[in-house]
């Protein structure tokens, strides 16, 4: 039984480290999205990142590569950029970086 009790406290304490790894990333994600609702107006959505060319490409690509890369939260700030009005190939250009091109 004392064996039982050690191996599910090992088994615990690992379920809780990875929680605690993977917490950050979901925090970092939902805070970032939901700072793109609170602070930023269409208006300046659309002049940063509204336009099809490379520049909001590249933006969103940028943006992606320094944000979180929990794919759940990185799908609420994609939804979050193209709602503000940020063009389709770079919100999915954010989406791609923030899940495949990560710090």
């Amino acid at each position: 039984m004392n064996e039982f009790l050690q191996q599910w406290a090992e088994a615990a304490y690992t379920s809780l480290g990875f929680f605690w790894m993977a917490m950050w990333a979901f925090v970092l994600g939902y805070v970032i999205s939901s700072m793109i609702q609170i602070f930023i107006t269409e208006k300046r959505m659309q002049k940063v990142m509204g336009n099809k060319d490379g520049k909001s490409v590249l933006l969103g690509t940028f943006f992606g590569f320094i944000s979180s890369s929990c794919s759940f939260s990185a799908l609420a700030t994609l939804k979050s950029l193209f709602q503000k009005g940020a063009s389709f190939v770079s919100s999915i250009a954010f989406l791609l970086a923030s899940t495949n091109l990560v710090i």
